[in-house]
Parts: C-alpha cells; structure tokens; sequence
C-alpha cells in the first residue's frame, strides 16, 4: 500500500513538474525537488519489499518436520500442562 501511494506521487510530482513554466524557475526548481524528494522515497519503498521478501521463512525440510515431530509426540511425557489466567496474562503451569 505505502509502495503504491509513493509510485502515486512520483507520477503526480512529475506531471506537476512537466506543467510548470520554465519561465517561473523558482516554482520549477521546488517541484523538481518534490519530485526527487518521492522518488526517494519510492525508492526506499521498494528497498525494503525486496528486504522483507528476500527474509521470508523458508518451508521446513524432511528432516525438520521429523524432528519436530518427534518433539511432538514426546509432549505428553513431560507431565500435565494446565493454563491459568491471571489478571492480563497467561501462565502455564507444568506438572511432573
């Protein structure tokens, strides 16, 4: 949503930029920065979307599943688990 809002105002700041005047060299010059100013931040957007989809999680492997299933069926070994509320917070008492 935030990539797509800066992609908007690229385009807006540019189409701003290309309607202004060359004789008015002083609103050019701020909507030129405007315009740099949201591709920055484009930039930034896109950025951090390759960062978080190149730190996706990984599918487990064969022998992760494995492991964790055995891990699974040695829980009901380790005793009773019993949940009690206090107050805001949950506490999880194990008995052995």
């Amino acid at each position: 949503m935030a990539l797509e809002h800066a992609r908007y105002e690229v385009t807006r700041a540019r189409r701003q930029y290309d309607a202004v005047d060359p004789a008015h060299r002083l609103v050019a010059a701020e909507l030129e920065r405007r315009w740099n100013q949201a591709l920055t931040t484009e930039g930034q957007f896109e950025a951090e979307l390759v960062s978080l989809q190149q730190g996706r999680e990984r599918p487990l492997t064969d022998a992760q599943k494995r492991e964790l299933l055995a891990f699974a069926r040695d829980l009901p070994d380790s005793g009773t688990i019993r949940i009690v509320r206090r107050s805001t917070r949950n506490v999880c008492f194990v008995s052995r």
